[in-house]
């Protein structure tokens, strides 16, 4: 009867705060971030490989303009439609609040030229809105095309891959919250493995827990880890 509360504990521990997820390259993009919105007009960019956070520190900064009586609108350029910008919800935001910071994720996906639609669409009819461009790699090659707009943007943060201290602080928390046993080299091995990708990290530790809660008495080996990285290789393969 015990297994069931063992695996809750394996999920809040893979789980962990999104305080303990932003590291401390998170962190500094993040300060950054905040005093970019906090100038009118400001236009900021945050940048970062797939994995490494990128949407996690633009979803803090969201929490603590909103905290601080902001009002937030969140896009994705996904949502993009032939070079349109998404300009209805930009308007119910400017209706219930006389400054709003747009937030535009996967802006990496974006279509060239679309970024600069956007912006000059959303400085026409909000001035003194607050942006953030936030997306991979990709979404520098599309300011460099649009010479103004990198231009305007001088402000760039950069979310990277975390530090060996940093994945062994946040895997060592999770395992020891959950009771599991593990050798040593558990944590190196993690981080190894995920190339200090978070998403890759909490993938990896949240597979190690479900398998040891159902096998409790088992300590967790860094082997463990390589194979269970083979499977999941292999099952999205």
């Amino acid at each position: 009867m015990t297994t069931p509360d063992r695996r809750e504990l394996a999920r809040c521990g893979a789980r962990a705060s999104s305080a303990e997820r932003t590291a401390g390259g998170q962190q500094a993009a993040l300060a950054r971030l905040l005093h970019a919105v906090g100038q009118a007009g400001g236009l900021a960019v945050l940048c970062g490989p797939g994995g490494a956070g990128v949407s996690t520190v633009l979803g803090r900064l969201a929490a603590e303009v909103d905290a601080s009586g902001g009002t937030v609108v969140r896009l994705s350029a996904t949502e993009f439609d032939r070079g349109a910008a998404p300009l209805p919800a930009i308007r119910a935001g400017a209706a219930v609040a006389s400054v709003v910071t747009i937030l535009l994720d996967d802006a990496h996906r974006a279509a060239d030229g679309q970024l600069g639609v956007f912006v000059r669409r959303v400085r026409d009819e909000l001035p003194a809105a607050s942006m953030v461009l936030a997306g991979q790699g990709r979404l520098l090659t599309l300011l460099a095309r649009e010479g103004d707009l990198g231009g305007r943007a001088p402000l760039r943060a950069t979310v990277r891959p975390w530090s060996a201290a940093e994945t062994e602080a946040v895997v060592t928390a999770s395992l020891e919250a959950a009771g599991v046993a593990y050798e040593a080299l558990v944590p190196a091995t993690i981080h190894e493995i995920a190339a200090g990708i978070p998403r890759g990290i909490f993938q990896l530790l949240e597979t190690a827990l479900l398998v040891t809660a159902v096998q409790p008495a088992r300590q967790l080996q860094a082997g463990d880890l390589e194979q269970m990285h083979e499977s999941l290789s292999l099952a999205a393969a």
